[in-house]
């Protein structure tokens, strides 16, 4: 069978809206539109075999469709097994059959419509990651300056590899000094959440709390601050959390909140974000993974949470052993190697993982001029000094500096 190169826009417009009601949590509507791909898929099918056939609408339904592809034997007995598969579940969104349409089923009717588009040479692994690139545009925008990548191959790549395939609960840490791109990271990282893990997935910030309090304090202001961003309600026994028999009550007090937690339709990748690190704050991290999440670990039975504990700490500066900005520098990033080790060896269950990616660095002077040749056109000498002129007006290439010098000067 010869369908030729008959992949159109039609093809494409049609799997980006597939995907991107699928990342929406639109399981009925992605459903929906599989079929008609589907349908379009084996009218050419037909069309192919014989170019003079011709079908009434009724005919270009995909149970008809299905028969006739089955009488001519066009398509493997497996492939119409799916095929029926899809019709009886699109069937179900379009009428009230009484059985609910999942994400689940959702996403392997997509699957099944893409594996038959590569299996009749319609679609190419290039075109299909083109796709997943423009359907989560369509859902989050492209991400902020993504070609932008410069020096953040490792975190890219280490976060990737957690991604493949993604635990029920990621807990993530990223770390740095003022001005080297937390905020860029982290929306690449929810950029990528809706690009590689289907589902509608929702960005929380928790707030982090000050390092003025004691252990239990501080335990009990960031189980409320959670709270708080989910929008639920709890009954805090006066208790301390820490204690053994404190816990006791505080147990009952969290069920409820794991309840809101797994029964959520949407995903979450819930920030955390430290400023000025504290020596205790590592402490209160251990507390708060091992008595709030590693309870849901067991509880979710898919890829639901990512946890993310961005850590800015003060620049290096000041007269060694003298100033006081030395001082602050030198307990910050004391702080933060112990927050980055716990997180790094953290174990919370076989359906959990914990990693520390690499420090947020400031941008090296031969990764900008490179850049600069690939994504400007720059002649050679000239990325070199123009990369040499932004390194030394931006303290070193200080990575938000960077972006606002570059992308103000085009």
């Amino acid at each position: 069978m010869d369908l030729g190169t008959q992949y159109d826009q039609e093809i494409e417009n049609l799997l980006i809206e597939i995907e991107s009601s699928l990342l929406l949590g639109l399981a009925k509507l992605s459903l929906l539109n599989s079929g008609v791909l589907a349908e379009s898929i084996l009218l050419r099918v037909l069309l192919a075999e014989d170019s003079n056939l011709d079908l009434t609408s009724s005919q270009k339904a995909l149970g008809p469709l299905i028969g006739m592809i089955h009488k001519s034997a066009l398509l493997s007995s497996p492939w119409l097994k799916k095929l029926n598969w899809l019709k009886e579940r699109r069937n179900d969104a379009a009428h009230k059959t009484g059985r609910e349409v999942t994400l689940d089923d959702a996403g392997k009717a997509m699957d099944t419509v893409v594996n038959l588009l590569r299996e009749l040479k319609l679609v190419n692994e290039t075109k299909i990651s083109n796709i997943h690139s423009k359907a989560a545009e369509c859902i989050v925008g492209p991400c902020v300056q993504d070609h932008l990548k410069l020096d953040r191959f490792p975190q890219r790549a280490l976060l990737d590899d957690l991604l493949n395939p993604a635990p029920n609960i990621l807990v993530i840490s990223t770390h740095g000094e003022v001005e080297q791109g937390h905020e860029h990271f982290s929306s690449y990282t929810f950029w990528k959440l809706h690009n590689t893990l289907k589902g509608n997935w929702r960005e929380l910030s928790v707030e982090w709390p000050s390092a003025d309090l004691n252990e239990s304090l501080r335990l009990v202001e960031l189980i409320d601050n959670l709270v708080h961003v989910m929008d639920c309600d709890a009954d805090y026994p006066e208790t301390d959390p820490l204690s053994d028999d404190g816990w006791a009550e505080w147990q009952h007090c969290l069920a409820s909140i794991w309840k809101v937690l797994t029964d959520h339709r949407e995903r979450l990748l819930i920030r955390h974000i430290i400023h000025g690190p504290h020596q205790n704050d590592g402490t209160l991290i251990i507390n708060y993974l091992e008595r709030v999440w590693k309870p849901l670990v067991e509880r979710s039975n898919f890829p639901k949470f990512v946890l993310t504990f961005e850590v800015i700490r003060a620049p290096k500066a000041g007269v060694p052993l003298v100033s006081g900005g030395w001082r602050i520098s030198r307990r910050e990033s004391g702080a933060t190697q112990k927050i980055t080790s716990i997180i790094d060896n953290m174990i919370l269950g076989s359906e959990a993982q914990c990693a520390a990616l690499e420090e947020l660095n400031s941008v090296k002077q031969q990764d900008l001029s490179e850049w600069l040749r690939t994504q400007r056109k720059r002649p050679k000498d000239s990325a070199e000094s123009e990369a040499r002129e932004i390194i030394l007006a931006t303290r070193g290439g200080r990575y938000d500096l960077v972006v606002q010098r570059i992308f103000r000067k085009k």
